[in-house]
């Protein structure tokens, strides 16, 4: 029989480093560049010697032939464009992390007022972006910006009125570590982080963000970064991404994308992003499209206001031993703030043309998901074939994995689920809509949902009438838990929730006679009767998996299984009921580097 130790033993154990999905021979023969933001010039040469001003001005030279472009520690405030091709290019710090591709400028001209309240000059006229298509009209204007001021590296919060321009507030309104846009003033006012004001005029830095903004309309009105287009057998090693004034949609970043078409034979790829960091930007972090064949590899992308990254219609993706940490605190309530994830992958509906070049064979292995204030992962109208494997994900207000519409098989294996679903709506570990095919294998989920809210659990399936194409089953079967550790420690939280979307049947009607549940540990806190609450002690935790017609009556008519009615049923014949303590639980090593 399986005991909570050896479940816990196969979370923490991995034989073999998975190869990466790019494949790259570094060894070809290639001219070298080197750039230097300090001693170079861009009328030099480009060599060891004298040294190129911009990463852009060595691509101009390293687009047609192999080339490895050597970088010097330093902040590269410029945009990148790297060109269609096929020849070996790479991009290297000379000192992994200490290079950055920023979207933020040094302000030199701000004054001192009183209290730590400083001011600087700002021409820009950004005012705010445009609403999407879906929930018109309910987000913040707040939510609507997109100016970042920086501190000593520190992130001020940005403060608005919540009139129909989201115009700034009063200077004297301003707390410590805020800041506000005066447009009818040009100017920018801030009041510094308690504790810092002391030590700011003595090489103290303020840094606002310039680049990541195009005229147009949203989702138009963006500039990543550094754009991909269409290029492969590339490398990115050591760099950071940081600090675009980037918006919702298209404009990441690092944005990696084809001229390509749903023919995947035209798709570039054969990409590396090794030891790089997408962090502190206003929109996304990093975005592909249209790609295949990429690894990310020892990567941070966190701290975004929108999502760390993801893609539309890629393949072949790896996502090894990154952190993925809270991302999307520029966003609203989860629903409303519909782009908010640590990771996001969509590719589409019925509707929609790319729909058969769906996303397929994405791995993400060994990676943190840590304090992210939306969905730590979410695959939305695509991805097949998806494995999350050794992962942790931790500290969240809402769910860490949310499956939606999305035909599957999604395998998660090995990894721990802690502290997510805590306070926002659904409070859940895991939601499931609309999903077939989704299988857990050696996990841990524990101290999920919420302690005083009755609706939080563990796994929230629903129904919905939504398909990604004319053959997808739209419901939520077969789903399989096996060899997992399933411990809803919290009073109010439950082991299974069950509903429906768009006047679909509930979840519970087919979702209980195709489960697969086997070699478990299950336990559900006690909890008092409330009502008619269904869940009446902690045991009666399981469904019974007749179907029922009547959709309004069955919740009350027919009260749940106990855990020993459900193995009567044939159902985890192997599995157990034990409480096993928070502090064991959380004794269990994060299972990446």
């Amino acid at each position: 029989m399986t005991t909570w130790k050896s479940a816990i033993v196969l979370q923490l154990f991995f034989a073999v480093v998975a190869m990466g999905q790019a494949s790259i021979n570094e060894s070809t023969p290639h001219h070298m560049w080197y750039v230097d933001a300090g001693a170079g010039k861009d009328t030099n040469p480009g060599t060891d010697a004298e040294p190129f001003k911009t990463i852009q001005r060595a691509l101009k030279d390293a687009t047609t032939q192999p080339s490895k472009i050597l970088i010097h520690s330093g902040v590269y405030r410029e945009y990148l464009d790297i060109a269609p091709g096929e020849a070996l290019l790479i991009l290297e710090a000379t000192h992994p992390g200490e290079v950055s591709i920023s979207g933020a400028d040094a302000v030199n001209d701000w004054q001192k007022i009183e209290n730590g309240l400083l001011f600087f000059p700002w021409k820009n006229h950004w005012r705010l972006n445009g609403e999407q298509a879906y929930f018109p009209g309910a987000r913040t204007r707040y939510n609507l910006r997109r100016e970042m001021v920086f501190a000593n590296d520190f992130r001020l919060t940005q403060r608005c009125n919540e009139d129909p321009t989201g115009s700034g507030i009063a200077p004297s309104e301003l707390k410590p570590g805020e800041f506000t846009v005066r447009e009818n003033e040009e100017k920018i006012y801030l009041r510094l982080p308690d504790g810092m004001p002391p030590a700011f005029g003595k090489g103290g830095r303020i840094e606002v963000a310039v680049r990541g903004y195009a005229p147009g309309k949203s989702p138009d009105d963006g500039k990543p970064l550094c754009f991909v287009r269409g290029r492969s057998n590339l490398i990115l090693r050591g760099l950071r991404f940081e600090r675009s004034c980037n918006y919702i949609g298209g404009n990441p970043a690092l944005s990696i994308r084809s001229e390509g078409t749903k023919d995947t034979a035209t798709w570039a790829g054969n990409i590396l992003i090794d030891r790089c960091a997408f962090d502190d930007n206003n929109g996304c972090g990093f975005g592909m499209t249209l790609v295949k064949n990429l690894t990310f590899l020892n990567c941070t992308a966190s701290r975004n206001g929108e999502r760390g990254g993801g893609g539309h219609c890629v393949q072949n993706v790896l996502i090894d031993s990154c952190h993925i940490d809270n991302n999307g605190w520029r966003y609203g309530p989860w629903l409303l703030g519909h782009d908010m994830a640590g990771l996001k992958f969509f590719d589409g509906a019925v509707e929609d043309a790319w729909f058969a070049a769906r996303t397929t064979n994405l791995q993400i292995k060994r990676c943190g998901f840590k304090g992210n204030q939306c969905f730590s992962l979410w695959q939305d109208f695509g991805p097949t074939g998806t494995v999350i494997d050794s992962c942790l994900f931790e500290d969240s207000p809402r769910p860490a994995i949310f499956q939606e519409v999305t035909p599957g098989p999604l395998t998660v294996r090995n990894t721990i689920i802690r502290r997510c679903g805590l306070t926002d709506e659904p409070r859940a570990a895991v939601l499931v809509v609309a999903s077939p095919d989704v299988r857990f294998e050696g996990c841990t989920i524990f101290d999920c949902g919420s302690d005083k809210l009755k609706d939080s659990t563990l796994f929230h399936l629903l129904s919905d009438t939504r398909k990604v194409s004319p053959a997808m089953e739209n419901k939520v079967v077969r789903l399989q838990l096996e060899n997992c550790v399933l411990q809803a420690n919290r009073p109010n939280c439950y082991l299974f929730r069950t509903g429906s979307w768009n006047g679909a049947d509930n979840a519970r009607k087919d979702f209980p006679a195709t489960l697969v549940a086997d070699h478990n540990i299950w336990f559900c806190a006690d909890r008092p009767a409330e009502g008619a609450d269904i869940f009446r002690n902690g045991k009666n935790a399981f469904f019974k998996s007749t179907i029922y017609t009547d959709k309004d009556a069955w919740m009350n008519d027919y009260p749940d299984l106990s855990f020993e009615q459900w193995q009567k049923g044939g159902q985890d014949k192997n599995s157990k009921w034990q409480s096993i303590p928070l502090e064991t639980l959380d004794k269990i090593a994060p299972p990446h580097p």
